[in-house]
């Protein structure tokens, strides 16, 4: 059984699935934080993971819905490193400012109104727990394929330990974590799974040249 059996029809559904910011025990829940002796704080932020854009952008353009939606509503194609400047840093400030769960919420929240329609008329938006996940995935493999390559050598147990972090970083957001995959060997499965899904869509070819 696939790991992403119900990605599809997750992802058609095309209905935001927002967290409750304001729960009756508000006060008795901890703000989830990603601390300094995390190895996504440790990594994540390493200038070498500029040698990985290309990756990232591409990769999460590549399914047809994010890369539709970035055609719809984004500067991309106007002002690419203006929006690179506005996109990175509130993405950055989840994880190293003292803030971590408001900057969540902001990266949430620029994304309440993108909506649309893909090539077979099926509608997105792009707070559908599927499609926020799969951006969200992204960053994930980013720092796992940016600290391996470039960096060091990850263990298994590391890449594990990552990936643990990346759904405390996901939680960050507000978005329901149901498309999230509970395990490193999910997330690997997931992966696989997502790279048949691609397509060439405009975005990409694009961004790629």
């Amino acid at each position: 059984m696939s790991v992403n059996q119900g990605f599809d029809a997750g992802i058609r559904e095309a209905e935001p699935m927002i967290v409750d910011d304001t729960p009756d025990t508000a006060g008795e829940i901890a703000s989830p934080r990603l601390g300094a002796d995390s190895l996504v704080w440790k990594f994540y932020g390493d200038n070498r993971g500029l040698l990985g854009f290309q990756r990232l952008a591409g990769t999460e353009n590549c399914i047809e819905q994010l890369g539709q939606a970035v055609l719809d509503h984004s500067i991309i194609f106007s002002d690419f490193l203006g929006r690179a400047k506005r996109t990175g840093p509130p993405v950055m400030r989840t994880v190293y400012s003292t803030e971590p769960e408001k900057w969540g919420r902001t990266v949430r929240d620029f994304h309440r109104d993108i909506k649309g329609t893909i090539s077979d008329g099926s509608r997105y938006h792009a707070l559908n727990p599927e499609l926020f996940y799969w951006a969200h995935a992204t960053f994930v493999d980013q720092v796992l394929y940016i600290t391996d390559t470039f960096i060091r050598r990850l263990s298994y147990a590391e890449k594990v330990q990552i990936f643990e972090e990346s759904k405390v970083w996901y939680q960050l957001y507000g978005v329901s974590d149901r498309g999230q995959p509970q395990t490193y060997e999910e997330f690997v499965q997931y992966w696989e799974d997502m790279l048949d899904r691609f397509v060439p869509h405009k975005t990409i070819v694009y961004a790629t040249g």
